[in-house]
């Protein structure tokens, strides 16, 4: 069930905390916004490597088609993303 998966992920969780934080005004205590600084630092690069890992498994059955969507991948990348700046910077 869908509803049930959101209440089991962490990340739910800790939306809602940081919600409360933002709305109330309160703060962390300082060695708790250090290691959550910390923790956050650390999410990229794990998320990288399990990205590695994950790409490792894949097979490519036709080299020209993968290129060629993986072209097309990056090129709309770059558009939507200076799309996302253009109509964000103007106001």
């Amino acid at each position: 069930h869908p509803l049930r998966s959101l209440l089991r992920a962490p990340v739910f969780y800790a939306s809602i905390i940081s919600l409360v934080l933002i709305v109330s005004g309160w703060t962390l205590p300082v060695w708790v916004n250090n290691t959550v600084g910390l923790l956050g630092g650390i999410s990229i690069p794990l998320m990288l490597i399990s990205l590695g890992v994950s790409l490792s498994n894949l097979q490519v059955a036709s080299l020209p088609s993968a290129l060629l969507y993986s072209c097309i991948r990056l090129l709309g990348g770059l558009v939507v993303g200076m799309l996302l700046v253009e109509l964000f910077s103007q106001g």
